[in-house]
């Protein structure tokens, strides 16, 4: 069988009306309410430091070309703002842009002034004791050190050091200030101000943040915006609770958005000046240049070198014919002085074209006379003749080759200087080359910087040119007359308004978390069963009181049917009350004056010897229903406690206790009984043991489910009402036992 079908239970909705009226019952409790949270909101106004509003407004004058023709066309009218007063609001909300107002405002450094448990003041300017970090120190700290400082009158300094982890980890107690303190993080400095009062006690917190962190919180706390979309103003607001503090913050946010282009401005000047001392010092280099080629007759040095070794080739070739011919004339010159050859031919020398042009007539007539000689006589007037001739040439050539040798000799000489200076030239090429490449290496080197200057020259006037504030200050920083946010009133009437509704959100809160019912009424809701009463939790002496309530029991179950005689007690789980219930209802029956028998047929888990102090030696209906005993009267036993009513005890370790219960000998048990007694109550196993309570319930006038108030669930009452509409169990009845009696605070039942 599913346990989880749904119940046709009772909304769990109570109805306005009641709810009201149950509220209403309840005013002393919303009254402490309302007092308790109306203390609340005082201390909490008197905790809270009030905030002003810090503000201070920005044109921005967008000279875009474009922009204007848009706004002369009428088009910018379809959009939100002006790209440039985006661009602008963006910058004014850069991060580097509050890092620099923090190390410029040292905003890093905050100083907490706790006056008493409740009260604490930030202190902006004027605090009484000053903390000096190492140097570089903020700039490398990702995260911040909580240090809480207490001075005596005495001017004993105790100091605690905390990470960002808030862990302790530096202490130090009985210091004279200004003092140094050596943390693990480096050595912090602390010192008094003028502020400070040396005859009072003071108590401080100083939280010491890197400006990455602070420059992150400044981020959060600062507000830019555009107050209207079609506007071009900036608004930078600042909530502070010193208002001399905040303007300076807020002034110091725009003055930095404002000024951005002017550490552009130094850079480019700074790029001029270098710019132009390495302009001189190319001029330099370049003039160094200039006339280093014109000492050394230098255009370029690689072609100069060539040119040279191709002098020096020709020369070398022209000194070479100038003394072959050299030697010709000399050889012919000599040819002339000797005798042997006086009737030779003689060379012909290719220097001197004058006595190239004597010697060749001067062989001419040599060969003219070598062959008149072969057909003349001696003596023959025209070999005579022609012999003077010879003679007069040889005169004349003699006096031209001397003249034609010093002319040679001259020219020779001069090719050999020529020759003699091109080596030298070639020679110095070496050491020129090397002293060149110095002055040319420093000229390059130069003009590479000046080549790069010259782009950082170009860059920089770009940004400055961007950097250029678009800003124009209409309102520097000024404070609201109003403080910011709700006022104390306010404030307590809302904290008040919240002590009201405490109460309600408290009861429903805990109604909705609770599991269990407490209470005959709570049970209605949840169940279609009748729900005919609630048993309170007895002390153990009040058995009076008990009885009387368990006769009230008694006489509505008697008046819950005609002619009802049979009644089955069970609980969703063993120990919720079933055997109580059961007992104290026999024992109700009892003290109306009827003669009554409790039935014990839980066989599973006997507790009733246990709970009446019962003992027999007796058989037990498990025997009767097995049919090994004829006449269940013999296992009845008389209770010793409480003289009125007998008692049948279930015996313990049943084997198959469901098939007992379902034989047909159940029915022939009860006919017996009710044949003696008048009423029959029985302790019947928890409805877990599902079989078994079928069995009972069909042979049963009433039956009886006992809900065990703060113990049984909503879940399990939901499966007992799945059980009785799902086997159509007829009769059937719940009780709440166990509950608390009512407890009064302030007039009030809980």
């Amino acid at each position: 069988m599913d346990n989880n079908k749904p119940t046709e239970s009772k909304s769990p909705q109570t109805d306005l009306s009641d709810l009201l009226h149950s509220y209403i019952s309840k005013w002393p409790l919303f009254v402490v309410s309302i007092v308790i949270f109306t203390i609340l909101g005082a201390a909490f106004c008197y905790m809270r430091q009030t905030r002003f509003e810090v503000q201070a407004n920005v044109l921005i004058t967008d000279d875009d070309k474009e922009a204007d023709l848009m706004r002369m066309s009428g088009l910018a009218d379809f959009f939100s703002a002006s790209a440039s007063a985006d661009a602008e609001l963006e910058i004014i909300k850069s991060f580097t842009l509050y890092r620099n107002v923090v190390k410029e405002l040292g905003l890093n450094t905050k100083y907490v002034i706790r006056k008493n448990i409740l009260k604490r003041i930030e202190a902006f300017g004027n605090t009484p004791l000053r903390l000096t970090a190492p140097a570089e120190m903020a700039d490398t700290l990702n995260g911040h050190l909580h240090f809480k400082v207490r001075v005596n009158k005495d001017g004993e300094t105790s100091v605690k050091v905390y990470n960002v982890l808030n862990k302790k980890v530096f202490e130090t107690d009985d210091k004279k200030l200004p003092a140094t303190f050596k943390t693990p993080y480096g050595d912090f400095k602390l010192e008094t101000t003028p502020e400070y009062e040396a005859d009072k006690n003071l108590a401080m917190s100083i939280w010491f943040f890197g400006y990455d962190v602070a420059a992150e919180n400044l981020q959060k706390e600062v507000r830019c915006f555009t107050p209207s979309k079609k506007a071009d103003i900036i608004t930078v607001s600042y909530l502070a609770t010193n208002v001399a503090a905040g303007k300076r913050i807020v002034n110091e946010i725009v003055d930095e958005y404002n000024d951005r282009g002017i550490e552009q401005s130094r850079k480019k000047a700074r790029i001029d000046n270098r710019l132009g001392a390495i302009a001189a010092d190319l001029a330099t280099t370049e003039s160094q240049v200039e006339q280093y080629k014109q000492k050394n007759n230098l255009t370029n040095l690689s072609a100069d070198a060539e040119y040279m070794m191709s002098k020096k080739s020709i020369l070398e070739g022209r000194l070479f014919e100038a003394e072959s011919g050299l030697a010709t004339l000399q050889l012919t010159r000599e040819m002339l002085n000797d005798p042997q050859s006086r009737n030779s031919m003689l060379p012909i020398p290719s220097l001197s074209e004058s006595a190239s042009k004597i010697i060749s007539e001067y062989n001419k007539l040599i060969l003219e006379r070598m062959q008149l000689e072969k057909t003349a006589k001696s003596g023959n007037q025209k070999l005579e003749q022609l012999n003077d001739r010879i003679d007069a040439l040889r005169r004349n050539l003699f006096i031209t080759l001397d003249k034609s040798i010093t002319t040679a000799k001259l020219h020779v000489s001069e090719i050999q200087s020529s020759n003699t200076e091109s080596q030298h030239r070639l020679s110095q090429i070496p050491r020129q080359e090397r002293e060149y490449i110095d002055i040319a290496r420093q000229q390059e080197i130069k003009q590479s910087l000046y080549m790069f200057m010259l782009r950082e020259q170009e860059q920089a006037n770009m940004r400055i040119a961007n950097a250029l504030p678009k800003g124009q200050i209409i309102d520097r920083a000024f404070a609201k007359t109003r403080p910011s946010g709700m006022g104390k009133a306010s404030i307590i009437l809302a904290f008040m308004f919240i002590g009201l509704c405490f109460v309600p959100v408290l009861l429903y809160v805990r109604d909705l978390l609770r599991n269990h019912v407490n209470s005959a009424d709570e049970l209605k809701k949840l169940t279609q069963l009748p729900v005919i009463g609630q048993i309170p939790i007895f002390k153990e002496d009040n058995y009076n009181l008990r009885t009387e309530e368990f006769v009230a029991v008694a006489t509505s179950l008697l008046f819950t049917g005609k002619d009802n005689r049979v009644f089955a007690v069970t609980a969703p789980e063993q120990g919720h009350g079933a055997t109580y219930t059961a007992t104290n209802i026999a024992n109700a029956f009892a003290a109306m004056g009827h003669s009554v028998v409790l039935l014990d047929l839980n066989f599973r888990h006997s507790s009733l010897s246990d709970t009446i102090s019962a003992t027999s030696s007796r058989p037990g209906p498990a025997k009767y229903l097995a049919g090994q005993l004829e006449d269940i009267c013999t296992a009845v036993t008389h209770n010793k406690s409480n003289t009125g009513y007998d008692i049948i005890v279930a015996e313990n370790n049943v084997p198959n206790p469901a098939l007992l219960l379902a034989s047909q000998n159940l029915k022939k048990l009860i006919e017996q009984l009710k044949a003696q007694y008048k009423y029959i109550v029985i302790d019947a196993p928890s409805a877990n043991f599902l079989s078994d309570i079928l069995s009972i319930a069909t042979i049963a006038d009433t039956n009886l489910l006992v809900i065990r108030a703060g113990i049984t669930t909503l879940s399990q009452i939901r499966k007992l009402n799945n059980l009785v509409r799902d086997n159509s169990i007829e009769n059937a009845e719940m009780i709440v036992d166990g509950v608390k009696p009512l407890k009064k605070f302030l007039g009030i039942s809980f």
